[in-house]
């Protein structure tokens, strides 16, 4: 098979799995976030509840960035 013939296929094989690894990903966020707040609401000192809230505040602008670069990418090189 031509090199270049492997090529195309190759990434379209990859900007197949793109949307599903975002979704993944995202979903994993959404999961880690859920079990961050969790953790909040049995903690029993300020200090915990801070250290927490921390963690629950820097996963969000995890999240933010990852939905912006991969998901939203994602979605418009579909509908392309």
């Amino acid at each position: 098979m031509p090199a270049k013939a492997r090529k195309k296929g190759s990434s379209k094989a990859k900007a197949a799995r793109r949307p599903q690894d975002a979704i993944a990903l995202l979903r994993a966020d959404h999961s880690l976030v859920e079990d961050l707040f969790e953790q909040f609401e049995k903690a029993r000192d300020d200090k915990r509840k801070q250290t927490v809230a921390t963690k629950i505040c820097l996963e969000f602008k995890i999240h933010t960035q990852n939905q912006k670069e991969i998901f939203y990418s994602a979605v418009r090189q579909a509908l392309v």
